[in-house]
């Protein structure tokens, strides 16, 4: 006999897709057992249980049951938001970049990962871009930022401020690649004939690792746009490198980000 199981979580919505005429299937980023799909049944026309707390950039309490399977989705039961980001929805730009990142997330992690610093972590970016003002230059750091500090929880974290074959820190001076493996920084010395590798600078690395630290407690000043759009490629080399292909908002983050 199958036992069926009720339990209450804090949790961040990362993806809802409509199924049937009614009902959502919902992928989750819950405190507690991470990445986790449910259906909501009635979930597209029910404003008593679950009141518009079923789209992105939503932070909620989930009620859910499941049976005893860790195979079996869950259901559903009743969604409350605790924290909206209205700045976020109000913003093309900032929807753009905030849908990235939490497809990004959702996209790195398998069923049941995520926990802890990962919920954290993204809460915390939609906590920055809802109060972060429409400069484009900020936006675009604010993304980068939770994008390598994301990989670094992630265990993805690529090497910046030393080659990664010979650990010659970063020279002001000299020449420098990146690997389009994702690995990191790279000496010209240590490259393999025929890796596939990106010229950068060290400006530019040093400034990634930077953001990679995450939000500072005090506001950065801007880091300047030749360094952002250099960095830029990089950090989208990683992602290509980690996932093999680009994600879908890509395309839509292209726009805000020419």
């Amino acid at each position: 006999m199958k036992i069926s199981r009720t339990r209450t979580e804090r949790a961040v919505v990362l993806r809802s897709i409509e199924y049937g005429d009614k009902d959502l299937i919902v992928t989750f980023l819950m405190a507690d057992e991470g990445k986790r799909t449910a259906i909501a049944k009635g979930g597209k026309v029910s404003k008593k249980r679950f009141a518009g707390s079923l789209e992105l950039f939503r932070v909620c309490d989930v009620t859910y049951s499941e049976g005893s399977r860790k195979d079996t989705m869950a259901i559903l039961k009743e969604s409350t938001v605790v924290e909206d980001f209205r700045h976020i929805e109000a913003s093309f730009d900032k929807i753009a970049i905030g849908s990235y990142g939490t497809e990004l997330t959702r996209e790195l992690l398998r069923d049941g990962e995520g926990q802890g610093e990962i919920l954290d972590a993204l809460v915390g970016f939609y906590r920055r871009l809802h109060h972060q003002e429409e400069h484009a230059a900020r936006l675009e750091a604010d993304l980068h930022t939770f994008i390598l500090h994301l990989l670094g929880l992630s265990g993805y974290a690529p090497q910046l401020t030393h080659c990664v074959h010979c650990g010659l820190a970063v020279d002001q001076g000299q020449r420098l690649l990146f690997s389009r493996r994702g690995d990191g920084a790279l000496c010209q010395p240590c490259r393999d004939s025929g890796q596939s590798t990106l010229d950068t600078t060290a400006p530019v690395l040093l400034t990634l690792a930077e953001l990679s630290t995450g939000y500072a407690d005090i506001e950065r000043e801007p880091v300047p746009v030749a360094l952002l759009r250099q960095g830029r490629q990089l950090v989208f080399t990683l992602v290509r490198a980690i996932l093999s292909r680009d994600l879908r908002s890509y395309s839509t983050l292209k726009m805000v980000m020419p």
